[in-house]
């Protein structure tokens, strides 16, 4: 079958930034389907309308229906079509051969051009109908950040968050309608934003401040923070995983980029501080029931610029309710609620995720090994002995850490349910 949809991307100009090749398309097309606003720009038109609803197969649906009985189809939509817009959905219902695309440049190109940036370095998200989180994996990682945003998930909304989380290494710009007559650009920090109102059609750059400092090598680096860079005073010494606790860990967690994690009781949040690290797309959900060690646990995600790491104050299992299903799961501490934590955490472990626990007393191994047999899964275990070197009269003696028994488990298909 020919091309009988023509995908026209659009930007705030309106019909007049369009080439008179791609108007005729418009106005000899029997079917105009897009956006309301983007509709808005052809109010002649005389042929039937198909303004986006919800929900948007069904009008995925009419426009393939449309097409498929020989009717000449012109879609409408944001800039480039492919970029985080309706044109993949419609070259998967009606294959690329169907397809006729006319991409613009993306208002996140726009924003960039009047910035006089480049942006091959740069990261582009998308809050617009999507997860704020998208934002929140990005920040830390990358200098310049565009951001496309909607109604909810608004400019405002963005710095409101930044200044909330004491996120102060990004200068804010919003660029509204652009390619528009009413065209405006703001540029500021954070609090400096907090009492504008912006127009809905804007997208958001946040690029960092040319004065930040970037912290040291091993304040950032993925693995093997050392724990004097944690706060943890206040939970007593031996309250945080060690630096090689962690990594073997989090070697046994198996991490993926995109993975959803649970760290259940995590105290000052060392395990969560470099999980996050590791996820670059994800999201690390930390469980934290004691108020003093929940104080210093939201301290060090902050100090440690973890904006992808979650802080939630309550007792597990109850409070995982009103999370995503995890792909991992670290059990750092259970309050006295291990066989509920653990049989909670594998119903909910995502098939092929894996689950690790750390202990001290060989009780609490012995009764994790017992739930998860009753489960029908396989618990492996490592018991992890570590000394570090330390000065006895001017010379080199090791110091053992207090050893620990690293149990993990993965969840199969049939187990856990």
């Amino acid at each position: 079958m020919s091309a009988n949809v023509c995908i026209i991307g659009v930007t705030a100009g309106g019909a007049a930034s369009l080439p008179p090749e791609l108007r005729q398309r418009v106005e000899t097309a029997d079917v105009l389907a897009g956006g309301e606003r983007h509709l808005g720009y052809f109010p002649c038109f005389a042929g039937k309308r198909l303004p986006i609803r919800h929900p948007l197969e069904a009008w995925v649906e009419q426009v393939a229906s449309a097409a498929e009985a020989g009717r000449r189809v012109v879609v409408l939509a944001s800039g480039d079509p492919l970029f985080y817009g309706i044109g993949p959905r419609l070259v998967a219902r009606l294959g690329a051969d169907c397809v006729d695309i006319h991409p613009q440049a993306t208002s996140l190109q726009l924003a960039f051009a009047r910035l006089g940036m480049s942006w091959e370095d740069a990261a582009w998200v998308s809050i617009h109908a999507r997860p704020f989180e998208n934002l929140r994996k990005a920040l830390g990682r990358y200098a310049k950040i565009g951001v496309l945003t909607d109604r909810c998930q608004s400019a405002e909304a963005i710095c409101r968050w930044l200044v909330e989380s004491a996120v102060d290494e990004y200068e804010v710009v919003v660029l509204e309608n652009l390619g528009a007559s009413e065209e405006r650009v703001v540029r500021g920090r954070p609090p400096e934003l907090l009492g504008e109102t912006f127009t809905p059609l804007n997208v958001v750059v946040l690029l960092r401040r040319p004065d930040w400092s970037e912290p040291s090598r091993s304040q950032s680096a993925l693995l093997g923070t050392p724990e004097e860079h944690f706060d943890h005073r206040r939970i007593g010494e031996g309250m945080i995983t060690k630096a090689e606790v962690r990594a073997v860990t989090l070697a046994r967690l198996q991490p993926l980029p995109s993975d959803v994690a649970w760290d259940i009781g995590a105290g000052s949040g060392a395990v969560s501080v470099e999980w996050g690290r590791l996820l670059t797309d994800g999201v690390v959900y930390a469980v934290e029931r004691e108020p003093n060690a929940y104080a210093l646990l939201l301290a060090n995600v902050r100090r440690h610029r973890a904006y992808n790491v979650t802080a939630i104050h309550g007792e597990a299992p109850q409070c995982l309710a009103g999370l995503p299903d995890p792909d991992g799961i670290f059990i750092g501490g259970s309050g006295g609620h291990l066989a509920a934590i653990l049989r909670e955490g594998l119903r909910r472990l995502r098939p092929g995720g894996r689950l690790v626990a750390n202990f001290i007393l060989l009780e609490h191994v012995h009764e994790a090994q017992q739930v998860v047999k009753s489960l029908g899964l396989e618990a492996e275990l490592v018991w992890l002995s570590v000394a570090r070197g330390k000065t006895l009269a001017g010379k080199t003696g090791l110091e053992p850490l207090t050893p620990v028994a690293v149990l993990s488990v993965t969840k199969t298909i049939h187990g856990a349910e």
